[in-house]
């Protein structure tokens, strides 16, 4: 036997509940920093040089000014300030 004590069914199913949606959110916490610090390193490999940038992950583009770095650029601001608006 355990020292628990006894909660209705009910309860515990409720604090089950519960307990899993703080972990969710944990983990979404968690996961959101690691991808705002990825964006973070990107964008400052961009701005450092955005020739090699454009030459080391879009090796067949026409250079910095090409749809996908720009795109790919634009996509990671946007992300950066939307995970960084959910922390607040």
């Amino acid at each position: 036997m355990t020292n628990r004590p006894l909660l209705p069914k009910r309860m515990a199913a409720r604090l089950r509940s519960v307990y899993a949606k703080v972990e969710d959110a944990r983990s979404y916490v968690a996961h959101a920093e690691a991808k705002i610090l990825d964006c973070m390193i990107h964008l400052e490999e961009y701005e450092v040089s955005p020739v090699f940038f454009a030459q080391l992950y879009y090796p067949t583009t026409t250079g910095i000014d090409s749809y996908a770095v720009q795109t790919h650029i634009f996509k990671t601001r946007a992300e950066i300030e939307r995970k960084t608006q959910l922390k607040r």
